[in-house]
């Protein structure tokens, strides 16, 4: 599935706009494409040698988190490859409502899978911004404060092309409610590139208990 390359926004392959912010899809190279999902666990496979390529690791202290708990922990961002105007390296945890729905194909023995997936709480962290990243190994140690309200963190990113159509924000906006503890969450650490849609992210499941 292809991200939203201004604000990160998963986007559906016949997406033209971001329906977060408006930004333009711009369509990626087959090559590419194929590196942005497989993500960089898989990058191997599409070179020659897992050496050669640039790594994300992520350590926490607990996977399980709670209001007014921490996630601590640390990232390194192993380069093979300098970056001489790398954009940032960005740490998200997120919270998910996920849902399949089956849908009658061409037969009708045959069903279709369609997997959804909505943004429901979002924390973001600036770990490094915008400079030249040297060969080698960069060291980020994060310590994230969970509210006691979690509603603090719920996704609420204005959408441009919303607003250029004429739309209030209550009316594309989310009001629903969400037990947290039925959401999907993960902490996300990524280097963004300054190729189009290139970055190196590790993901790393969490559980919220309340």
């Amino acid at each position: 599935m292809p991200f939203c390359t201004n604000c990160g926004a998963k986007l559906k392959d016949i997406d033209r706009f971001c329906g977060e912010c408006g930004f333009p899809v711009k369509k990626l190279s087959q090559a590419p494409l194929k590196r942005q999902i497989m993500g960089v666990e898989h990058e191997a496979d599409l070179f020659s040698s897992s050496r050669d390529r640039d790594e994300m690791l992520v350590t926490i202290n607990n996977t399980n988190f709670q209001r007014n708990g921490k996630i601590e922990g640390q990232a390194i961002l192993n380069l093979v490859n300098p970056q001489k105007k790398g954009m940032r390296v960005l740490l998200e945890i997120v919270g998910e409502n996920r849902w399949v729905e089956w849908n009658e194909g061409g037969s009708d023995d045959f069903l279709e899978r369609d997997n959804h997936f909505e943004r429901i709480y979002e924390y973001r962290e600036i770990l490094d911004g915008e400079k030249e990243y040297i060969t080698g190994s960069h060291i980020y140690n994060f310590s994230v404060l969970i509210p006691s309200n979690i509603e603090n963190w719920r996704f609420k990113r204005e959408s441009f092309f919303m607003k250029k159509l004429g739309f209030k924000s209550h009316q594309y906006l989310d009001q629903s409610t969400h037990d947290p503890r039925n959401l999907t969450w993960y902490l996300v650490v990524r280097f963004d590139k300054r190729q189009l849609g290139i970055s190196t992210y590790k993901i790393v499941p969490l559980i919220f208990t309340g």
